[in-house]
């Protein structure tokens, strides 16, 4: 069953002449007929009563008049619906390792899928993501071990590891994980803009007491030093796919907790793209990965 169909079966239906629907259709009358016909014998029913001069609907006709207006209606609702949320632009922020796996390609996809939103990329600390997000400086934000009421929120079901870098080959690349004994006895190099509440920072309130401790900013830049002064690297295992990471391996710290991934809305009520991407985000990560 077609869609014009159903707008050409409302319209003979309210003209009560076929003439003069087709007339108001720009159809031939025997070609507006014909999709009358073909309605009747799919429904198995009349739907008009025809006399010489005018139509009437037969009961069944009435019932499926009133059908056929909501569904027309419905249709049309939805279509405004969607063009006027189709535009918009959005940008979304997430801490380094916070993003859930299949975050990037999604976002490309809902990009082709909605060409008219533009979007706009930030990447930073967990306590720079944590100012934007208490600043709402950004819609949509991917965090881990950050908890805040905001609008809306999705709980990925993924989680982000803290361990160390090391060099392939060092003595605790053989093993699956590293305990905090073995860092406590370690030179580390750890991250800048931890959050408060992430495994990093439970982490390095432990070890800087007794650690030597270099801070880095770009990780890029101190995967040489690994390879030459055995330090290790305190950090999330999406770093080893960074350039300059060859020939460096990722061990998970084996007692601490890992932090979860949510992805955050804080744009208003208002803000109809916003409304898209949290729905199809939610469509994918509803589920346990």
């Amino acid at each position: 069953m077609e869609l014009d169909n159903l707008r050409n079966f409302i319209k003979v239906a309210d003209s009560r002449n076929i003439t003069k629907a087709a007339e108001q259709l720009h159809l031939s009358q025997p070609t507006l007929s014909r999709q009358i016909r073909s309605l009747e014998d799919m429904l198995g029913k009349p739907l008009f009563e025809r006399s010489f001069h005018k139509l009437s609907l037969t009961a069944e006709g009435a019932i499926f008049y009133t059908r056929a207006k909501e569904i027309v209606q419905l249709v049309n609702r939805s279509v405004s619906e969607v063009s006027n949320k189709g535009s918009g632009h959005l940008t979304i922020a997430s801490a380094f390792g916070a993003q859930p796996a299949g975050f990037d390609i999604l976002i490309e996809s809902f990009m082709s899928t909605c060409p008219d939103i533009t979007i706009t990329m930030q990447n930073g600390t967990d306590c720079e993501i944590t100012n934007i997000l208490g600043s709402k400086a950004a819609d949509i934000i991917c965090c881990a071990g950050i908890q805040c009421n905001t609008i809306e929120k999705i709980d990925t079901h993924y989680h982000r590891v803290l361990g160390v870098l090391m060099r392939e080959g060092d003595r605790q690349s053989n093993n699956s994980s590293i305990s905090l004994e073995d860092l406590s006895k370690s030179r580390l190099m750890c991250p800048d803009g931890v959050g408060s509440n992430t495994a990093a920072a439970k982490l390095l309130s432990v070890l800087l007491p007794g650690s030597i401790c270099v801070r880095y900013d770009d990780p890029g830049s101190v995967f040489s030093w690994i390879s030459k002064d055995s330090l290790y690297l305190v950090g999330y295992e999406y770093l080893i796919k960074k350039p300059g990471a060859a020939g460096v391996c990722f061990r998970p710290i084996d007692t601490l907790e890992p932090d979860d991934i949510f992805i955050y809305r804080t744009s208003s009520v208002d803000n109809p793209a916003a409304d898209m991407l949290m729905q199809f985000l939610s469509s994918f990560y509803a589920l346990d990965p």
